[in-house]
C-alpha cells in the first residue's frame, strides 16, 4: 500500500517534496494537476543505475495533466564531474531554442530536475539516414544560435582533471599511457594553435538523446554541455555510439557547411575523437575505482584514442604514426 500522500502548493514546492520523499529506490506519483495544490503518494521501486549513463538512477513521475521523469540517485562521483549549476545555465540559455527537454523543477544544487514526459517518444535510429538528418539539423541550429553560457568544455583541462582523479584512485591501467597521452598533448598543441570559434556545443548528443516525439524532436542531457567548438559534437556522437570514423563523417554530410573546408572538419573530427575516447577512458577508469563496472567500455574508448592520432599523422603526413 502506500504511504500517505503529501500535500504541496506549488511546483517548486512539490520539487522539494518529491526530492524528501523520494530517496534511492523510490517511485513518486503525483495525483494532480500542474497547477495548484499537488498530492504526492509513493511506493518501493529498485531503480539501477544507467550501465553506460552519466550516473544516475531514474524515478519515473506519473501526472494526471503531464507525464513526468525525476532524474535522481547520482552515485559515487558523479556529483565531482558534474557542475550542476552550469547546466541549468546551459537549461535557462537554451529555452528561447526549444530543442531541450520541457523542465517543470530543476534544482541546482544538487541536479534534481523533473521534466515533461512525452508518450509514444522513439530515440534517434543510429542506421536511418532521415533520422540522423534531421538530428544533425536539431544540432545545428544549436551552434548557430547566439547563445553563451559561463561553461567552457575544455578537452586539455578535462582530461588532466579526470587523469588527477584516476591517479588519486591508483594506476591508471593502460600499458602504454604515457606514450598515448604525449601523442594527446600533441593533438592538444595542435588544436589551440587554431584558435578555433567555441559555440555552445551538448557534448553529448548520441542518438539516443535525440528524443522523436510528438512535439518534434527533443535534445536531452545537457550535463556536459558548454563552450566549445562545434566539431567536437560529430567526434562525441560518433564514440558515444562506438561508431567508425566514417560514420562521424557521414553526419558531416548530414550536417552540411561548416566554418572551414571539408578535410579540415574530416581532420578536426579525428583528433577530437581521439582526445575524446582518451577522455571517456579516464572516465570510465575513475569511475571502476569507485566500484562502477563498465565491462570492455574503457578499452573501447582507449582505442578510438590511439586509432585516431595514427589517422590524423596519416593524414599529416605520416610522422609519427
Amino acid at each position: 500500500a502506500a504511504n500517505p500522500a503529501v500535500i504541496v502548493a506549488d511546483v517548486d514546492q512539490f520539487g522539494g517534496a518529491l526530492e524528501q520523499t523520494g530517496g534511492p529506490g523510490v517511485l513518486l506519483q503525483a495525483l494532480a494537476g500542474r497547477r495548484g495544490p499537488q498530492k504526492v503518494v509513493h511506493a518501493p521501486l529498485h531503480l539501477p543505475a544507467f550501465e553506460r549513463g552519466l550516473g544516475h538512477g531514474q524515478a519515473v513521475v506519473a501526472h494526471a495533466f503531464a507525464l513526468v521523469e525525476l532524474v535522481q540517485n547520482e552515485d559515487e562521483g558523479t556529483a565531482q564531474l558534474i557542475d550542476r549549476k552550469a547546466e541549468g545555465e546551459c537549461y535557462r540559455a537554451i529555452a528561447p531554442l526549444h530543442l531541450a527537454e520541457e523542465l517543470i523543477y530543476f534544482n541546482p544544487d544538487n541536479g534534481y530536475k523533473i521534466s515533461v514526459y512525452y508518450e509514444n517518444a522513439r530515440t534517434a535510429d543510429p542506421d536511418s539516414e532521415s533520422d540522423l538528418r534531421a538530428c544533425m539539423a536539431v544540432l545545428k541550429k544549436l551552434h548557430e544560435a547566439p547563445c553563451r553560457v559561463s561553461q567552457r568544455f575544455d578537452l586539455g583541462e578535462r582530461i588532466a582533471f579526470y587523469e588527477s582523479l584516476c591517479l588519486e584512485k591508483g594506476e591508471i591501467p593502460f600499458l602504454d599511457y604515457a606514450e598515448v597521452r604525449e601523442k594527446m598533448n600533441r593533438l592538444l598543441t595542435w588544436i589551440h594553435s587554431l584558435q578555433r570559434p567555441e559555440t555552445l556545443s551538448h557534448i553529448d548528443p548520441v542518438y539516443a538523446n535525440f528524443l522523436f516525439t510528438g512535439d518534434g524532436i527533443r535534445l536531452i542531457d545537457w550535463e556536459y554541455a558548454g563552450m566549445a567548438d562545434p566539431l567536437i559534437d560529430f567526434a562525441m556522437t560518433t564514440i558515444y555510439a562506438e561508431q567508425d570514423f566514417d560514420y562521424a563523417f557521414r553526419l558531416l554530410d548530414y550536417y552540411g557547411d561548416t566554418d572551414v573546408p571539408r578535410d579540415r572538419a574530416e581532420q578536426l573530427v579525428t583528433a577530437y575523437m581521439a582526445l575524446g575516447g582518451f577522455l571517456w577512458a579516464l572516465w570510465a577508469v575513475y569511475k571502476e575505482a569507485l566500484g562502477v563496472s563498465f565491462g570492455t567500455y574503457p578499452l573501447t574508448q582507449y582505442r578510438y584514442a590511439k586509432e585516431g592520432y595514427r589517422r590524423f599523422a596519416a593524414r599529416e603526413g605520416g610522422a609519427d604514426n
